[in-house]
């Protein structure tokens, strides 16, 4: 019977193997080749690819079928996204909406004439929005949704949820969703960190390593303190 069992699971496996094969060739093969594969390769997977959009080697897309990427956009190597509903096994979901989010929960949407630098990671398990033209330099991380140490009710400062690998039923732990925004022309920097909620207006600049937990004002220019700069730098 169990020998029964591996024969009739033999199939399933040899088919994840050549899936597994394809991507991991796909996803490293080098020069213009390579990103010409990436681009057919994709377009039959994320939610949309528009045309002219570039997919660097080493990319890492999970969810694709949550990911929508416009035209003329270059994803370079080694960025991370990550999109699709968050995992709510054993978890209690702390959802905070933003009023500036008008797409789906899980989704990732990236307008067109975008740039996302080298290692850049986006978590957009909670919703995100990258409008057009804009540039996440490198290293930045988006994170719209994140393990948080409290629940609705909890008071603040008070860890009561633990947030490894151990969760169960007499484990569990909280989930904080809530979408992400980046407006039109803006730029975030070299690994800044733009937390769950957070709108950033159209025309503004993030300073390198700035962490981003409050909405940033449209046309503005904040330093990594997030001081607004009226200063020459």
């Amino acid at each position: 019977m169990r020998e029964g069992r591996r024969l009739r699971r033999l199939p399933w496996a040899l088919a994840q193997l050549c899936k597994g094969a394809l991507l991991m060739f796909v996803r490293h093969f080098p020069g213009d080749l390579g990103t010409h594969l990436r681009f057919r390769y994709y377009r039959k997977r994320l939610g949309a690819l528009g045309r002219g959009t570039r997919i660097d080697e080493g990319v890492h897309i999970v969810g694709a079928q949550h990911v929508y990427i416009g035209a003329n956009c270059w994803i370079a190597a080694n960025a991370f996204l990550g999109a699709g509903p968050p995992s709510t096994r054993h978890r209690h979901v702390l959802r905070r909406p933003n009023p500036d989010f008008a797409a789906v929960e899980g989704e990732l949407r990236i307008a067109d004439d975008v740039y996302i630098a080298p290692q850049v990671l986006i978590n957009a398990h909670g919703g995100v929005t990258i409008e057009d033209n804009v540039a996440i330099s490198v290293g930045a991380r988006l994170f719209s949704s994140s393990h948080h140490y409290r629940d609705a009710g909890g008071p603040p400062g008070v860890p009561a949820y633990p947030a490894g690998m151990r969760a169960g039923p007499e484990d569990p732990q909280v989930l904080l969703v809530s979408p992400i925004v980046i407006g039109s022309e803006s730029f975030v920097g070299a690994n800044a960190i733009v937390l769950p909620g957070v709108t950033i207006g159209p025309k503004t600049w993030l300073g390198a390593g700035g962490v981003a937990h409050e909405r940033l004002q449209p046309g503005k220019v904040y330093s990594p303190r997030l001081e607004l700069v009226d200063q020459p730098l």
